[in-house]
């Protein structure tokens, strides 16, 4: 029988040794949400979760990084140029020289097709958009919208007297209200009242629900710092 022989590994290999050993490493907030979801059984089932999860490992992986090399490297002319390649690489499948969908794609694709009419896929983009947002610390970012979505909201802006009338208050009482209000949030700091614009200079636009939000913001926060 053959005595074992202790080797002593040149530096090279010590190097590779520590690389075998399994790096523990600590979830970022946007992550630990998604593993929650992942542990969530319902969540598991539900094929509207799948592609969210597919979109969140395109954004979070190697395919959204290689897009923005381009783009840095080579300039948003050839970014064109490589997703309209990409686009002619998925649309040919199943022909030589184009992507070529496995059983398990397939399978995937069926499952969100059996949702597909459920799906609200702006909605969903918008959400993880948020996500994202909040990750970087803006907890109260609206997230990238579609301009579907940015055309829909249009339809709700209200000028000051219409915000009155939705609020069921007077156009006084809502100036007073507002200005108030207004006077609480620069004093403490706090974000200012919500209003849009079809361009910058232009007439300011309300959301009733986005304005009524802030509203019950400030007297929340007013009345902790009175108690």
């Amino acid at each position: 029988m053959t005595k074992k022989i202790n080797y002593k590994l040149v530096p090279l290999w010590i190097s590779i040794e520590k690389l075998t050993f399994k790096p523990k490493y600590e979830l970022v907030p946007f992550w630990n949400e998604i593993n929650l979801f992942i542990n969530d059984l319902e969540y598991k089932k539900s094929e509207d979760f799948l592609l969210y999860r597919k979109i969140n490992t395109f954004l979070c992986h190697g395919p959204a990084g290689t897009l923005y090399i381009i783009k840095k490297a080579l300039g948003m002319q050839k970014l064109k140029v490589f997703i309209s390649f990409l686009l002619d690489y998925i649309n040919n499948e199943s022909t030589p020289g184009h992507y070529f969908p496995s059983y398990v794609v397939l399978n995937q694709i069926e499952q969100i097709k059996t949702i597909s009419n459920l799906i609200d896929f702006d909605s969903t983009l918008n959400e993880i958009s948020k996500i994202m947002h909040e990750n970087h610390g803006d907890k109260n970012a609206k997230g990238w919208q579609s301009s579907e979505m940015l055309v829909e909201k249009r339809k709700d802006l209200l000028t000051r007297k219409k915000l009155a009338q939705a609020l069921e208050m007077s156009q006084t009482t809502l100036w007073r209200v507002l200005k108030d209000h207004q006077a609480i949030a620069k004093k403490y700091k706090l974000k200012p009242c919500p209003t849009h614009r079809n361009y910058a200079g232009g007439r300011k636009y309300y959301l009733a629900e986005e304005v009524q939000a802030w509203l019950n913001y400030v007297d929340s926060f007013n009345l902790k710092q009175k108690s």
